[in-house]
């Protein structure tokens, strides 16, 4: 039986240029010739490039080294033909918190990326490596190859494994190949609900219980089973979204009454602007006609008597 393995790259990046072509990339805001567009509305993103961005300078710290690792980017797949078969939504759900927990905790976490435009499903994960304050990326992952090592082999261990998916072979390398390629169930239409017909029965020969009920299985594997793996990843993608709209919806609630207390101190700066308007414009009508009501003034007359000072 062949090996399925549980696939983990990782990723430096150093500034904030290399971060904003990431995301244009995570985002699609960059079209890859690798990339099928008809497949492209099946993506998720948890954040956009704005609110990533905004994110990263709000968390960066004042120093930071000219060498320092900015943010981790972590990419997680498993083999093709193994990631159609199982509930890849909760596999890459289950790898954002694991992945996120390792470098600090959700507190670091820029956001997360779901591609299913390419030739097999893939999930982004961006992660600053902080603690108090400071970016640590040796702290978390020890700065050699032998920590990330031991990173990709408890990746496998602890979130691959569950799904069935093993630690890749040591230094094998990867291979990618082109979408056209892949052609998932995930990405097909959804078909009626296929028609199983079980084994045939002779009564003339009895046959035995565990080989017609391995054969039933056999069927069963092949003809409704990708109909519901198919209708279990589209429920739990559907969950996970649901979750982040949540929470967007959390988020939006507190903007929109910080956004209100803000409209509401504007106004209030409004108005005290137009009553000092007011009280401005009756005080310059008041200094115009003093102006004019002493230039309307006579002057006094030579033929009067002098006053005493003139004496």
């Amino acid at each position: 039986m062949q090996k399925q393995f549980a696939v983990l790259e990782v990723r430096k990046i150093k500034d904030q240029g290399t971060l904003n072509r990431a995301m244009q990339h995570n985002t699609r805001l960059i079209k890859q010739d690798h990339c099928d567009q008809k497949r492209e509305y099946l993506n998720h993103y948890s954040r956009n490039l704005d609110d990533v961005m905004a994110l990263y300078q709000e968390k960066l710290p004042a120093k930071v080294r000219s060498n320092a690792v900015h943010v981790v980017e972590f990419v997680v797949s498993a083999s093709e033909d193994k990631l159609s078969k199982i509930d890849y939504i909760a596999y890459f759900k289950a790898a954002t918190t694991w992945l996120s927990d390792k470098l600090g905790g959700q507190k670091n976490r820029l956001g997360y990326f779901i591609h299913e435009d390419e030739d097999n499903p893939h999930l982004h994960v961006l992660v600053m490596p902080l603690h108090e304050g400071k970016l640590t990326y040796n702290r978390y992952l020890g700065g050699n190859k032998y920590q990330l090592r031991t990173l990709q082999s408890d990746f496998a261990n602890e979130v691959g494994q569950p799904f069935g998916l093993e630690r890749g072979i040591m230094n094998a390398g990867s291979k990618k190949r082109s979408f056209h390629t892949y052609n998932s169930l995930v990405h097909a239409p959804i078909p009626k609900l296929p028609i199983m017909e079980l084994p045939q029965i002779s009564f003339l020969f009895l046959r035995d219980p565990k080989e017609y009920a391995k054969e039933t299985l056999e069927k069963y594997i092949e003809t409704i089973q990708p109909m519901v793996t198919l209708l279990t990843q589209k429920a739990r993608l559907a969950e996970f979204q649901e979750e982040e709209i949540q929470k967007l919806k959390r988020e939006n609630s507190a903007r929109a009454e910080i956004i209100a207390q803000k409209n509401r101190t504007i106004a209030a700066f409004q108005n005290m602007i137009l009553e000092g308007g007011s009280k401005l414009e009756q005080y310059r009508i008041q200094i115009k006609e003093v102006l004019e009501g002493q230039r309307a003034s006579p002057k006094p007359s030579r033929d009067k008597p002098p006053t005493s000072f003139e004496r």
